[in-house]
């Protein structure tokens, strides 16, 4: 699922990995890439603004089939045995049988759904609303994984554009309110809420015991998951509007839009190491995926990097020519991103 588990911590372990990516295929949608891919069984799924999610081959990027929503997707989809589970701008949430792309099951939510939901053994956890600034409505909706039924839900003043993530029987997600809030999984009961100087749009990322996130107050807060307490704040020079962050090895990294990215020490917040990326005007960084001893991220500036996690080390780049946006996803030996701007879902190997 988006960041690779219901944790949000963008991490795929991984014993060997190439430190070199060969594109194998790429394939064109009718809109733009919004969705970060899910692969799973053999099949890369992704929506994208033309209004259909799409199963593509892993080994040879053809389509094996479509599903057609009444809006743009801008969610990344969630897989569990043979369902794909996702949401749509339509205002309605899916269950599809990711082999034959055959509906099971939709719940009218109401409003916008960008967030991509977090699924456990008989839950889904989206967040709906907040598709734009300052747009009212919206919910963090817990859905039953067998027939959509909705169990709860919590509604603050903004919506969710944020993904939710679980741990521990809490669920916590940003909103555009600029509050983030841990709720009770069971209950949907308000467990904490801590207040950002700006709107949450980043997916909070949960790892011993604590919860990383980015504001639009271009700060990253580390904070303690059972009570909300802070345990460290970092700065960058601009927002972190759209980055959420990965967690791997005792790092937190993320991408800003000042053009840099970094990896901090999880415990303190310290910098362990930076890139940045040297234009004319700030470039901004995706969020990042490490896999096994590598991380990867995309940015505004058309290009694909892969750093050694540990020290910052460049060690491939790949030039797309197209800005990129959704986060990357591993599976089945497979890399896939899309470019976002280009209509186009990249996959290398």
């Amino acid at each position: 699922m988006f960041r690779s588990n219901e944790q949000r911590t963008g991490y795929v372990p991984a014993s060997t990995q190439p430190q070199q990516w060969q594109l194998q295929w790429r394939f064109e949608t009718g809109g733009n890439v919004f969705s970060t891919p899910a692969i799973a069984g053999g099949l890369v799924y992704f929506g994208s603004r033309d209004k259909q999610v799409y199963a593509v081959d892993v080994r040879t990027g053809q389509e094996r089939w479509r599903f057609v929503t009444q809006r743009g997707i801008s969610a990344a989809a969630a897989i569990l045995a043979d369902t794909l589970y996702i949401g749509s701008e339509d205002g309605r949430f899916y269950a599809i049988e990711r082999h034959t792309g055959q509906e099971q099951w939709q719940t009218a939510i109401g409003y916008p759904i960008v967030s991509s939901a977090a699924v456990t053994a008989d839950t889904i956890f989206v967040g709906s609303g907040g598709a734009r600034p300052g747009m009212p409505g919206g919910a963090l909706h817990a859905l039953a994984l067998a027939d959509g039924r909705e169990r709860w839900q919590f509604a603050p003043p903004l919506g969710f554009y944020s993904s939710p993530a679980v741990a521990d029987g809490v669920v916590v997600c940003g909103s555009r309110d600029g509050q983030l809030y841990a709720l009770d999984a069971q209950t949907g009961a308000l467990r904490w809420a801590f207040a950002a100087g700006s709107e949450i749009v980043s997916t909070p990322a949960i790892a011993d015991d604590a919860v990383y996130f980015a504001g639009g107050d271009a700060h990253l807060y580390a904070l303690d998951l059972a009570s909300g307490a802070l345990k460290w704040a970092w700065q960058t020079q601009q927002a972190l509007v759209d980055a959420s962050p990965a967690l791997a090895q005792g790092l937190v990294f993320l991408g800003g839009k000042d053009g840099a990215f970094y990896a901090l020490q999880a415990q303190t917040g310290q910098p362990q190491w930076q890139q940045h990326i040297k234009e004319a005007e700030p470039a901004s960084f995706g969020s990042p995926l490490v896999v096994g001893e590598i991380v990867c991220c995309g940015c505004s500036d058309g290009r694909f990097y892969a750093w050694e996690a540990a020290t910052g080390q460049e060690l491939w780049r790949y030039q797309m020519g197209a800005r990129i946006w959704t986060s990357p996803a591993f599976g089945d030996g497979l890399l896939a991103v899309g470019a976002g701007s280009d209509r186009c879902v990249y996959a290398f190997r």
